[in-house]
């Protein structure tokens, strides 16, 4: 399954595609175990993420054209891609429910963050790559797109949230070590000693210039006084 994800989130790019990757990898798990992975295969599937004033919301778009990043309509040669919306609120929105609210008797279920919450809204977005509408009734797709999303975020909390957590923490280390490393570059100590390493370069090259230049002085002095002796013999001569 090739995916595309894009992010416009409040949230940081590095943590949504991991989450969003995680959740895409347990769903493609969970087509392949029913038999549906080739639609997951046939196109690749584009993921947007994206903010919301509420703690959650998505969308399936079907399949739409894309040339590169941008929206192609009406070219029918541009690319074919299975389109889905995925909108996290703010940290502040959580824990919630997330019960599917439009129909009684849904799966009650629950999101304790918004990493929880791209990773539920991402499974059963995906999910309706094969439980459609198309099936003839929405509340039963809906309801299997909520036990596909409640069993990859439970399966998160057991197995992929440590393993984000530690995503997250050597992401930071890396950001933390370079940041020193700049730091330490703009100390007066640092700054004091690349200008002594320049200057000792620049004395080091500029010296083996100068050993040239006075060889070369030396040769042309030379070759001066061997000219001007052979001009003073002709001068001579012809005077003669």
């Amino acid at each position: 399954m090739k995916t595309i994800i894009k992010t416009t989130s409040r949230h940081p790019a590095a943590s949504i595609n991991w989450l969003v990757k995680y959740a895409a990898a347990y769903v493609y798990r969970v087509a392949q175990q029913e038999q549906w992975s080739d639609r997951l295969d046939r196109y690749p599937v584009r993921i947007t993420v994206a903010n919301t004033r509420h703690a959650y919301c998505g969308r399936y778009f079907g399949l739409r054209r894309y040339n590169g990043d941008q929206r192609a309509r009406g070219d029918k040669l541009a690319e074919l891609q299975r389109c889905f919306l995925v909108r996290v609120g703010p940290a502040s929105k959580y824990p919630c429910d997330s019960t599917y609210n439009r129909y009684k008797d849904m799966p009650e279920g629950r999101l304790e963050s918004w990493q929880e919450a791209i990773v539920g809204v991402t499974a059963h977005e995906l999910a309706h790559t094969r439980y459609n509408y198309d099936i003839g009734n929405r509340k039963d797709a809906e309801i299997m797109c909520e036990y596909i999303e409640q069993d990859c975020v439970n399966e998160f909390r057991k197995h992929g949230a440590a393993k984000h957590d530690a995503f997250v923490s050597a992401q930071q280390q890396r950001t933390d070590d370079r940041l020193a490393r700049q730091a330490a570059k703009r100390a007066p100590e640092a700054l004091l000693a690349t200008a002594i390493t320049k200057a000792e370069s620049a004395v080091a090259r500029w010296s083996r210039k100068a050993k040239l230049a006075a060889t070369k002085l030396k040769f042309y002095e030379r070759t001066l006084k061997r000219l001007q002796a052979k001009a003073q013999k002709i001068n001579t001569s012809t005077g003669d």
